[in-house]
């Protein structure tokens, strides 16, 4: 049997837990329900619509620039084809070598085509001299009809065989003249001034007609092409000089003119090409170089913009919120393109007009 005091301390430590159990779930009630309305208050906070900014429109001057990746390509380009078939006698060109308009470039075996050159000269010859004999026939001729030797039928006939040699002659002179081109195409010569980008035969080989022997490229000027939209391509006009970077040549600009602005969209893409030139007399530049051309798309002057946080678009319509005398109104507008985040208006605005942007 516990005595009186015993039970006494044991009921003073069971109250005495109790208590401690109490006070903790107490304290854990408390700090849930300070957390959870804490994060209410927190959601509340993002619930609640900051207050709208007041704008009064103004005429301002604003431009958009806008880089467009170009690649060089050679001014000309073109694959210097045989004009005959045969077979590679000496190849007088490297891949790499300048070159002239004219200059020779490699010459096909022509030892057939000279013998048939030699056929047609002194067939030529052999004919000229034919028709000497003919000719002095013909002076005979009249001299014996002067005399009365022969009747003048002889004469005609004499005559008549000159005339037929004369034609035979011009026939003669005419295959001369077509062997002769024919040896002459034995030589094939550049078409125009530039650099031997690439040798397509070696000696010794046999080419068809029109197979390709040398590529050849212009490589000053070169081209820079690029494509715009229809909103941009009036930006661009003939004459107009444009900044170009290079990535060959880091920190180096090129100020480079606008050749030619496409009338008509590109089929594939839909867009216009603008062509500028680049001068490259020292040929530092490569065909094929990869670069950037900065421009100035859009520019406007003294126009009245407003923020693009301030227009609403629904279907068809283009919308802002004007304040005036203490009340929000929707009001209808039009607008041109977005420049760095404001559209310029073109109608349904005034100067001093007072924008809500919320």
């Amino acid at each position: 049997m516990l005595s009186r005091h015993t039970k006494r301390a044991l009921l003073g430590f069971l109250f005495a837990g109790v208590a401690l159990v109490l006070i903790g779930a107490t304290t854990r009630h408390y700090f849930a329900a300070r957390a959870l309305e804490l994060r209410l208050g927190q959601e509340k906070a993002k619930l609640v619509a900051a207050e709208p900014l007041l704008l009064v429109v103004e005429r301002s001057d604003r431009s958009r620039e806008r880089s467009y990746a170009v690649r060089l390509q050679p001014f000309q380009r073109t694959s210097v084809a045989a004009e005959i078939a045969g077979r590679v006698g000496e190849v007088l060109v490297e891949t790499g070598d300048s070159v002239q308009k004219g200059d020779l470039l490699l010459r096909l075996d022509a030892t057939l085509a000279r013998l048939n050159v030699e056929a047609a000269q002194a067939a030529l010859g052999a004919g000229e001299a034919q028709l000497r004999e003919l000719a002095r026939r013909v002076r005979e001729a009249e001299r014996l009809v002067a005399a009365q030797t022969i009747p003048e039928t002889q004469l005609e006939a004499a005559r008549s065989q000159a005339e037929v040699q004369e034609r035979e002659l011009d026939r003669l002179r005419a295959e001369v003249g077509r062997q002769q081109e024919i040896l002459a195409r034995h030589e094939v010569r550049a078409p125009f001034s530039g650099n031997v980008n690439q040798r397509l035969v070696e000696e010794g080989d046999s080419v068809n007609q029109s197979q390709a022997l040398v590529s050849l490229v212009t490589l000053d000027p070169l081209r820079a092409r690029f494509f715009v939209s229809d909103r941009e391509v009036g930006s661009f006009r003939v004459g107009q000089t444009l900044p170009l970077g290079v990535a060959a040549e880091p920190g180096r600009e090129f100020w480079v003119p606008v050749t030619s602005v496409a009338r008509s969209t590109d089929p594939g893409s839909g867009l216009y090409m603008v062509e500028a030139q680049v001068a490259n007399g020292d040929q530092r530049l490569a065909g094929g170089a990869q670069g950037s051309i900065r421009a100035t798309i859009i520019q406007y002057s003294d126009t009245l913009f407003v923020p693009a946080s301030a227009v609403a678009f629904e279907g068809r319509r283009t919308m802002v919120e004007v304040w005036k005398e203490g009340s929000v109104t929707a009001r209808d507008i039009r607008i041109g393109a977005e420049t760095e985040g404001y559209y310029p208006v073109v109608s349904g605005l005034e100067e001093g007009d007072v924008l809500v942007v919320r």
